[in-house]
This record gives C-alpha cells, structure tokens and sequence, in this order.
C-alpha cells in the first residue's frame, strides 16, 4: 500500500493519546491498560483506577505500532459493513471490465488517494481491492483518518454481470464510475438493477417482502428468527391507510395505544420465534413493517449446516438501500449436533450463499410487487 496518497504521519502528543483512550472506554477497559503495559514490561496494579492508569500510559512513548494497536482496541468487533448488490442485463467481457477499471483508476487513483488492486479469482470472479482514507472530523484526532479497503465482486455470466460491493458511499462512487466507463465502451446506457421497495407502498407488502424472502432460500429451509427491527415511517396517507384495514373489534385501539403509536416509529425485538410471537404481530398490525431481520436457514440435507443471515433497509423510510450479510455458520460436528457457536464462512461458501440470497430477494420482491398489484395482502406473517 505504498502507493497510497495523503496518508500522513504525525507525533501523538498524551493529550490525544488521552482523548482516545477516554472515548473507548468500553473498548479500552482495565484489563486492556493492564495488558498493555505488561507487553512493555511494566506491572500496574487492578486496584488502581481507569483515570490513573490511563493518565499513567499517555505519559509512556508511543511509535506507530504501538498507536495502530490502541486503534485496533477501539474498532468494534462488528464493524464489519454489510454488503449490497447490482445486476447489469447485459453482457459484460473480461476484457472490456478490466479496461473500464483501469480507466477509473487513471482518473481517480491520485486525486482521491486511493489504491487499486485488482484480481482474477479461481472460480473466475474478478476482485477489485481499494484501499482508500477515511476522514471524520467528529472523532477524536488520531481516528479521524483511518484507513479502510473496499473489497468489490464482479460475477461475469454471459446475459448478465453481478455486483458485490460494501453499502457506503466510497463504494458506490466507485461501482457509478465503472459502469459508466462500460456504457461508454459498449455505446449503451447501463442501468444497475438494485432491490428497491420504494414501490411497496404499505407496511404489509414490505413485510410480505422480507418474510418471503427468508423462506425461499433455495436448498434451505427457515429454522426460526431471532432479530428483527421494524419501523411505521410511511407517508402519513399511506400509514393511515393500513391502520384504517384494521378489524373495528381490536382491543388494542385505546387512548394509550394511540399515544404510543403517536411516538414509537421504530422497535427493536430479539428472541425465538418472533414473527409468531404476540409482540411482533401487535405491531404488524399497527402499521410498522419489518426493515432489518437476522434469521437462522437450515441447509435441507440430513448433515447440513445452519447459517444465520441478516438483511436490512439502510433507508426504511423510501424502502432503499437493500444490503445483506452471511453473519455466521454453524456446522455440523461428528456427534450429529451443531457447533454451539457460529464459525466465520470460508469466501467460496460465502459467494454461494449470496448468490442464494440475491435469487431469494429477488423472488420476494417479484412476488410483493404482483401480490400489491393484484390488491391483496399475501399470507400473514
């Protein structure tokens, strides 16, 4: 990553060493100091307090190993971005992509400061690596340019090409200047499919969008949910509508029910068996429609595994910004029995999986849009 541009180096001073450590508190806790110190051969006693000990370590010397690994302690463990996707209906030549990168990378390599590495994989996937700076002035000084690497997937197949690539901003720019560069190789417009639910105009159909989709996972079958976050932000016409669909006899249409649906416009379960729990379905049938749901799928062979899957709304609100994640697997071991924890899925594996799971979405997205389209509901969920 020598080639990166702008990544500045600078003395730390033990005032920000002192902002970082006090801002991770969570992170950077007793045992964390401790340890620390003790990789320097220093012994500090536990009975001491946090300001002391920290008071004690911004005092000490630290060169850049020593401030990548206190910025490593203050990264949360889930960071992780999810990852989002494309598909261009059209095809797409080896040749004519990696033209169209290099182009972009002539274009945007030095005045972005950002790096381009770009690979040929077994299976015949083409990986394009970006390391880039990530700057945010509203954290403390010595995180405010971090560096980060967005790994982007182009799955090449002969009608259609797929695009797998982190959901934020960085990501996006890039994704938007490639396919322009193709559209201009090519003499044509290419317009990305996405998943956008910005046409479901009510809280059922939205619903009936991800409960769908987690069932259709080919070669799986649903094993139970354990998350799921639901929202009622529609255009007030559209809310009132689902609301005025309600059975006049519900019990639930009390002054204090009102009041609460007045405030709350999002919700937050976790459990077993939420989509059948009485929490759940009290919401659903106040207008709020799932937006972010983690589920387990039981893989439909006598060994399978079960792998937990999480997908979600970046934006609720307009039903955009569709993004997914393979969160875990839990294998079977030679007893018969699953492993208690989930283990991280192998890359192979994991492209299967999200090709799994962008087949299902799409599916369940067809299928709402023609269950609104004919004006009924769908099965409840």
């Amino acid at each position: 990553m020598t080639r990166l541009q702008d990544r500045s180096l600078y003395f730390a001073t033990d005032k920000d060493l002192f902002d970082l450590m006090t801002s991770a508190k969570k992170r950077i806790s007793i045992d964390v100091i401790l340890e620390l110190t003790r990789d320097r051969g220093i012994f500090l006693s536990q009975e001491n307090s946090r300001e002391d000990l920290v008071n004690y370590v911004c005092l000490l010397p630290h060169d850049y190993h020593d401030l990548q690994l206190l910025l490593e302690q203050t990264e949360s463990p889930s960071r992780k971005e999810k990852t989002t996707f494309a598909t261009i209906d059209e095809n797409v030549s080896m040749e004519k992509l990696r033209t169209a990168i290099r182009e972009v990378e002539q274009e945007r390599a030095e005045r972005c400061g950002e790096v381009y590495i770009s690979s040929v994989q077994d299976d015949g996937h083409f990986e394009l690596e970006v390391g880039y700076t990530n700057v945010d002035y509203g954290k403390t000084r010595l995180r405010q340019k971090l560096f980060r690497e967005a790994k982007i997937e182009f799955e090449l197949e002969e009608n259609n090409a797929t695009i797998r690539f982190p959901d934020n901003d960085k990501s996006r720019e890039i994704i938007d200047a490639v396919v322009a560069k193709l559209s201009q190789s090519t003499n044509e417009s290419l317009i990305p499919r996405k998943i956008d639910l910005s046409m479901l105009t009510s809280a059922q159909h939205r619903t009936l969008f991800f409960t769908e989709m987690i069932k259709c996972i080919d070669g799986y079958s649903l094993a139970d949910v354990t998350k799921v976050d639901v929202d009622r932000r529609l255009t007030p016409g559209l809310l009132s509508s689902d609301l005025d669909n309600e059975d006049d006899s519900d019990e639930y249409t009390t002054v204090e029910s009102d009041e609460m649906l007045g405030i709350v416009q999002r919700a937050l379960l976790q459990g077993e068996g939420l989509l059948q729990s009485p929490e759940y379905q009290s919401l659903r049938d106040r207008g709020f429609y799932i937006c972010n749901i983690v589920w387990l799928a039981q893989q439909s062979t006598p060994s399978g595994s079960r792998v937990e899957f999480s997908a979600s709304l970046s934006d609720p609100e307009t039903g955009t910004g569709f993004r997914y994640a393979v969160r875990g697997i839990y294998r079977r071991k030679a007893d018969g029995n699953l492993t208690k924890t989930a283990r991280p899925v192998e890359v192979p594996e994991q492209r299967v999986l999200h090709r799994l799971l962008e087949a299902a979405a799409w599916e369940a997205v067809s299928r709402a849009q023609q269950i609104q389209s004919e004006g009924t509901i769908g099965e409840e969920s």
